[in-house]
Formats: structure tokens, C-alpha cells, sequence
């Protein structure tokens, strides 16, 4: 009988270690992968930001060489080649005239037999010849426009005598031929053709 419970005894005791040894291992393993996936997610994460660095890194050095093109291109430096039109000198106004105003004829004439015709803006004029002759003190009147000119008496002070002038603007029908004047011009002279071969343009304001 006691041999019987020694038996019962000894092989129930030896049930319990193999059980524990049994659970021992059981916790070892699970213990093991518990440990084994904490350091799989560990190391996912440590992957995921070892990748995020990687895009960082990737995208600043993206940027850097972006940033580092578009210092690189030239600028487009837009430069004003606009220069300042010259304002063109004042042609002959034949209204102004007409009224009394001779500022768009105020200046120094000259032919080709070198006379020169000067007037200023009030109406006075010097008639220089190229003899050396000078007449002053010489007068308009019975002025007019005629056909986009302007026509007036030339009174020679010394002389008492006065022959027609003629203001021509530039492209007004000349008085002996019609045609388009190239150039503004005086034709001054009783003798038309006479007036017409030696025409007064200006040299001088």
C-alpha cells in the first residue's frame, strides 16, 4: 500500500516538472516571439524613418539644385532703349502770320547768291546783300493767305519801292509752277522766275 502511494506520489511529482517545464518553455517561446516582433516593429520603424530621411533628404537636395538653376539663369534685365524724340523746329504757320505773329519765320534766310533775309518774331527785318548792302527798317503790309500761303507788300525803307513776299510752307504750291514746295522757303521779288531761281531757306532760328 505504501509502495502504491510512493508510485502515485513519485509519478504525480514527476507530471508537475514536466508540466512546469512544459509552461517554462511555453513562456521562453512566447516571451521569444513577443520579443522578436517588438523588434520587427522596432525595426519597421526604424526603416520607415531611415526612408522618411531618405525622401528629406531627397527632396532638399531637390530644392538646393532648383534654388541653385535659378541663381545660375541670367536675369532678364529689360532695358529702356526709348530715347526722347527731338522736337521738330516750327514750321511756317501762314495764320500766325495772317495775325501778326511771325515766330514761325523768326530766324536768319539765306539764297543760294548769299542775301540774307532776317526777321524777328515781331515783324522786323534786316535785308543783307551779299554786295554788303543793308536795308532796315523795311515794313509789311497788305498781307494775306492765298492757297495755303501767306502773301504780303515788302515796303524797302530806303528805297520807297516794295515787292511781293511770299512765306511758303513746306509742300504748298509754289507760285510759278504749282508743284509741292520740297521745302518751307521765302520767293521774294516782282519778277517771278527771278524770285523763284533764288528762294530764301532758313539757316538759322
Amino acid at each position: 500500500m505504501k509502495n502504491a502511494k510512493f508510485l502515485l506520489t513519485s509519478t504525480t511529482l514527476v507530471a508537475s516538472v514536466f508540466l512546469l517545464i512544459s509552461c517554462g518553455k511555453q513562456q521562453e517561446k512566447q516571451l521569444s516571439q513577443s520579443s522578436s516582433s517588438s523588434q520587427t516593429v522596432q525595426t519597421s520603424k526604424s526603416d520607415d524613418k531611415s526612408e522618411a530621411k531618405v525622401v528629406q533628404s531627397a527632396s532638399q537636395d531637390e530644392t538646393d539644385v532648383a534654388s541653385a538653376s535659378s541663381e545660375a539663369q541670367p536675369k532678364n534685365e529689360t532695358k529702356s532703349d526709348t530715347k526722347d524724340p527731338a522736337t521738330p523746329a516750327a514750321g511756317i504757320d501762314v495764320n500766325a502770320l495772317a495775325a501778326g505773329d511771325f515766330s514761325t519765320v523768326a530766324g536768319t534766310w539765306q539764297n543760294d547768291l548769299g542775301d540774307q533775309f532776317v526777321i524777328d518774331g515781331n515783324g522786323s527785318t534786316v535785308l543783307k546783300r551779299s554786295s554788303g548792302e543793308v536795308i532796315d527798317n523795311n515794313t509789311f503790309y497788305n498781307g494775306r493767305v492765298d492757297n495755303n500761303k501767306y502773301v504780303v507788300s515788302f515796303g524797302y525803307y530806303s528805297s520807297g519801292s516794295s515787292d511781293p513776299l511770299f512765306f511758303i510752307p513746306e509742300g504748298a504750291a509754289l507760285p510759278l509752277t504749282g508743284n509741292p514746295a520740297p521745302k518751307e522757303q521765302l520767293q521774294l521779288g516782282s519778277d517771278a522766275i527771278t524770285a523763284s531761281r533764288h528762294p530764301y531757306y532758313r539757316v538759322s532760328n
